[in-house]
């Protein structure tokens, strides 16, 4: 993009062209190494973190320790078994965990075969609480409340804004500035 925006800032057409090229979708391919990249850019810091446990100032941290790649399935089997084996890897002490966060999806959450289902029935994760996440308590809030008044047009700015990658890059950089 940069290249793009050196060679054709000058041209007669060149704003067009540089802002249509920004809108173009990245393939899947594309996708998976920047997820792939920015994980392992961000596990430098947690895992030294993971190493004291304690920390100086007995703080507590709230960090994202990796993106994980679900190759086939996405069933709660699938992700307990693959965030088990990266704490197993880590050598996080799965006796020390506190609290999970996890959306609504029944993967997640199912009763019998959900991912907290299965961290409860493994006896190396300690009895750990579960929440519901933040932006989906506020929804389902807001529906038992009765705010869809204020929620439905919020919502569909939200997603117009997300839905067009210009307008988003665009509404970015107006909350930036302000």
């Amino acid at each position: 993009m940069l290249i793009a925006k050196t060679v054709l800032e000058d041209e007669k057409y060149g704003t067009d062209v540089i802002s249509n090229l920004s809108d173009v979708q990245l393939g899947a391919a594309t996708m998976v190494r920047r997820v792939s990249a920015m994980s392992g850019n961000l596990a430098n810091q947690p895992d030294r973190d993971l190493a004291r446990m304690v920390f100086d100032d007995f703080s507590t941290k709230e960090e994202l320790l990796t993106l994980l790649p679900l190759k086939t399935t996405m069933r709660g089997v699938d992700i307990y078994n693959a965030v088990k084996e990266f704490l197993v890897e880590k050598k996080v002490p799965l006796e020390k965990l506190v609290s999970v966060t996890t959306d609504g999806a029944p993967a997640m959450i199912g009763r019998h075969t959900g991912f907290i289902a299965h961290c409860k029935g493994d006896t190396e994760f300690s009895n750990f609480l579960h929440y519901h996440c933040i932006i989906h308590q506020q929804a389902l809030c807001a529906k038992v409340i009765g705010f869809e008044h204020v929620m439905t047009p919020v919502v569909k700015i939200i997603n117009s804004i997300r839905s067009r990658a210009k307008q988003h890059r665009t509404f970015k950089v107006l909350l930036e500035e302000l």
